[in-house]
């Protein structure tokens, strides 16, 4: 988890701190009370620290009194700012779980030309367990469900029929499966080479293993959705390097999701971006993503 640059900051202007206002009385920093009003009249003690600078230089006990400040406050920042982001971090899967679980019901509901709803829901279940599996080699926790949910609304959103939606949302469950292949070691690193970059790219042909089970009416369009989901309207992504009128909107749809899961999303090679600097910067990518659908996408976001 990676710690914020103004917290940084400010831990290190400590280093200008007056300590000894601090230290200087014990008795009068026995409670934490105490403690945290002394940090903070110390705050406002720069002018005077400022202005004695011909006194000459702190000795040692100073100087190793202000490290041991530093090291607290800096500790304490980082639990809290763990502690916070975690609790936000909560309640934004909590939400989108329970959106995940309304478009779920929705697709169990939906008929499907030789596909009961008994069997639709053991179809759900087994592309739960491959999409945890994938979402957990991958570090990226909760990733397909929110895929998934987004995709399904977005062509509900295009008067896309119940059927087609449906085919999508487990499309969107499966369609990273073949980075079960790639080493897990890679998602945790920020820098990869270009080996590895290029092994990376190998998870949109090492997937069919993993769909085996899913019956012939879905196979098509996960397959599609699986294999070309990093195609670009302009032709420079891959595997085949299609344009946009040869790229399937099953991928399209995902291409353009997924992307967006992934700026709204802290990684380990970026930071997150809100929802509106996300949308604008699929925007400025239209040789990459459908204008139409970052346009649809906008407004379910």
């Amino acid at each position: 988890m990676r710690f914020p640059r103004r917290l940084k900051t400010f831990s290190a202007a400590l280093f200008f701190v007056p300590v000894q206002r601090i230290f200087a009385q014990p008795q009068e920093t026995d409670s934490l009370q105490e403690f945290g009003r002394s940090i903070i009249s110390s705050l406002f003690g720069l002018r005077e620290l400022f202005a004695q600078q011909d006194d000459g230089a702190q000795n040692l006990r100073d100087l190793l009194l202000l490290l041991v400040q530093i090291a607290v406050i800096v500790i304490v920042l980082n639990i809290v700012y763990a502690i916070v982001k975690r609790l936000l971090y909560k309640k934004k899967f909590k939400r989108q779980k329970m959106r995940f679980e309304f478009a779920e019901e929705e697709v169990k509901s939906t008929k499907m030309d030789g596909i009961s709803r008994e069997q639709m829901e053991e179809l759900l279940s087994k592309c739960r367990e491959l999409s945890f599996r994938t979402d957990r080699h991958t570090a990226r926790r909760g990733n397909s469900f929110f895929v998934a949910t987004l995709t399904y609304r977005m062509a509900i959103a295009l008067n896309a029929d119940k059927q087609t939606a449906a085919s999508y949302f487990v499309a969107a469950l499966v369609y990273d499966s073949g980075f079960l292949d790639i080493p897990g070691s890679y998602f945790h690193s920020e820098i990869l080479t270009s080996k590895e970059r290029r092994q990376i790219r190998t998870h949109v042909k090492n997937f069919e293993d993993y769909i085996a089970f899913l019956p012939e009416q879905l196979y098509t369009v996960c397959f599609n959705a699986c294999y070309l989901h990093h195609e670009n309207e302009d032709g420079t992504g891959y595997p085949e390097g299609l344009v946009s009128s040869e790229i399937p909107e099953v991928a399209k749809y995902i291409h353009v999701v997924e992307s967006y899961a992934s700026l709204v999303s802290e990684r380990t090679y970026h930071r997150e971006l809100s929802p509106k600097k996300a949308i604008a910067d699929l925007r400025k990518k239209q040789n990459i993503y459908d204008p139409k659908l970052v346009d649809i996408l906008s407004t379910l976001v």
